[in-house]
């Protein structure tokens, strides 16, 4: 408007003045010469008018000469008057219908891949937004139209999707659920292309942000928002770091507290569960801490709650597999008695299952051995008829035992035995369990299963047993001669010196030598080798 005012108070003075002229003109034709200097200085930037005067200086002076100025000034004043106003300026309104137009027409082509007409849709809108009022009602308009074809771009810059974001946020008000839905879930799909090229983590976390925004904000479905949350799992596990298991095991709890109700749901939650036992057991394996194995184990019994057949078997045993991992490797946490009965019934139900499948079964036959190692473990409450049950397991499992898992089985089943005898004195199955560990010890020698076998003549010998005290040194010196480290190899060589000493007072007293009271010795039984959750 202020722009139109100027011209029009410009033409007015040139109305004003030409008028003057026109009146000269017909009165004094000899002023002809005297108004064609003046004009002359604004005929030299505008051609037309340079044609005009160079006529009127070329008339005769007369009454023709008059009237034909007459006219040449009319036409002078017309082209003066063209020229202050010029070609009308495209309104922001004239901008918007062209972008609508160049939209139509891409949004119509069979072929999709020639995108001019998108580009110059895009380009009319921008424009179009420049010239609107910020906070008008056609400046919305314009942005929601603008937000649509820059998201029909499938490259987007950082940019384009940094005003994407920008001009949302100003018009979320005005736009439907749906709208929102899908501003949100493209934008973040762009976003996440983006960081697939980039590996720029502000741009996956922008991807990641509105792809949580389309699973909560704009009225998604049960359904969609578990999907939506199952995808930003995903892309957190992608990751492969610490910080982003943690945010994917986040994201799956929200999934599964939306999950409906059904069947359908139902099989979510196993997804779910499924998903989050991997994640935590990754987390263990790479650093450790039972907590994780805790999460493994709670994931693996919300999943057998669960109607699932066709993961039954596979949940049982990664279930009993995880509680003797926590039993065996975090001995100083205590366990429930009833996480471990229900491990041994899950065991059980897991053979059951198998009952046709052959014990050489690699599943079946590393579910024997687990349940065996589980009825053996003798911290907490340990009946004789488990250790007898678990004897016979390991019995079993010998029979079709993988050759690169012989000689610790060997040491699992003396073990057994060992507590077995200890509970009983028998000293049959204290030689049972020596003779075992000791062709352990011939296919694998080992510090901790040298250690075993001296513990055991320990308790055979009850430290009187010359014999069997001898027996006891020489393994506990070969457990410190194969002991790489300490402080293990300075124990082993302690003990041996012990029994040593034991073994000279002993001589002395027997020989009527009175060798002062005798310091009982008792042997500790090693783990040869922790239980890995990978089975």
């Amino acid at each position: 408007m202020n722009l139109l005012w100027s011209r029009t108070c410009a033409v007015a003075e040139y109305i004003r003045g030409v008028s003057g002229v026109f009146w000269l003109l017909t009165t004094n034709t000899s002023a002809i010469c005297k108004v064609f200097p003046a004009l002359s200085g604004f005929a030299k930037t505008h051609p037309l008018e340079q044609v005009t005067l160079e006529f009127i200086a070329q008339s005769k002076a007369g009454t023709t000469a008059k009237i034909t100025a007459v006219f040449v000034v009319a036409a002078a004043i017309t082209i003066i008057m063209g020229n202050c106003f010029g070609k009308p300026e495209e309104t922001a309104e004239d901008l918007h219908r062209k972008g609508a137009a160049a939209w139509g027409q891409y949004q119509g082509a069979k072929d999709r891949e020639d995108k001019r007409q998108l580009t110059e849709a895009i380009d009319f809108y921008n424009r179009a937004v420049l010239l609107a009022g910020s906070r008008t009602p056609l400046r919305r308009t314009i942005l929601v139209d603008l937000l649509f074809a820059l998201l029909e771009n499938n490259k987007p810059s950082q940019q384009d999707l940094a005003l994407i974001e920008e001009y949302f946020t100003e018009v979320v008000q005005d736009l439907l659920p749906e709208q929102c839905q899908f501003i949100t879930e493209t934008t973040g799909q762009r976003y996440e292309d983006l960081y697939k090229i980039s590996l720029d983590p502000s741009h996956f976390d922008r991807c990641v942000a509105n792809y949580n925004d389309a699973a909560l904000k704009y009225g998604p479905t049960p359904e969609e928002s578990v999907v939506w949350f199952l995808v930003i799992a995903e892309l957190h596990i992608g990751r492969k770091e610490v910080t982003h298991y943690e945010k994917a095991l986040d994201a799956l709890r929200a999934a599964r507290d939306i999950c409906p109700n059904t069947p359908a749901g139902d099989v979510e939650r196993l997804k779910i569960a499924k998903g989050m036992y991997e994640i935590y057991k990754t987390l263990y394996l790479d650093g450790g801490d039972k907590a994780y194995l805790q999460g493994a184990i709670a994931e693996c019994d919300f999943a057998l709650a669960l109607p699932a057949p066709e993961d039954h078997l596979q949940l049982l045993t990664k279930y009993v597999r995880c509680v003797w991992v926590l039993l065996d490797t975090h001995r100083d946490t205590p366990v429930p008695d009833e996480l471990k009965a229900q491990a041994i019934d899950r065991a059980r139900e897991a053979l059951d299952e198998l009952a046709e499948t052959p014990d050489g079964d690699e599943t079946k036959w590393q579910v024997i051995v687990d349940l065996a190692d589980i009825l053996s473990y003798e911290k907490g409450n340990l009946r004789r008829e488990d250790l007898d049950h678990a004897v016979d397991l390991y019995r079993r499992a010998e029979v079709v035992v993988p050759e690169d898992s012989e000689s610790d089985l060997l040491v699992k089943m003396a073990g057994a035995i060992w507590l077995q005898s200890k509970s009983t004195d028998e000293q049959e199955g204290f030689q049972t369990a020596i003779d075992m560990l000791i062709k352990a010890y011939n296919k694998t020698p080992g510090s901790y299963i040298a250690n075993n076998i001296g513990a055991i003549y320990l308790d055979k010998a009850k430290n009187t047993n010359v014999a069997d005290l001898e027996m006891a040194r020489e393994y506990y010196l070969k457990a410190s001669n194969v002991c790489p480290t300490e402080p293990d190899k300075t124990s082993f060589a302690d003990q041996a010196k012990a029994i040593e000493d034991r073994i000279e007072k002993l001589t002395k007293t027997e020989g009527g030598v009175d060798a002062g009271p005798l310091r009982q010795l008792t042997g500790e039984r090693r783990q040869t080798r922790r239980a890995s959750i990978m089975g």
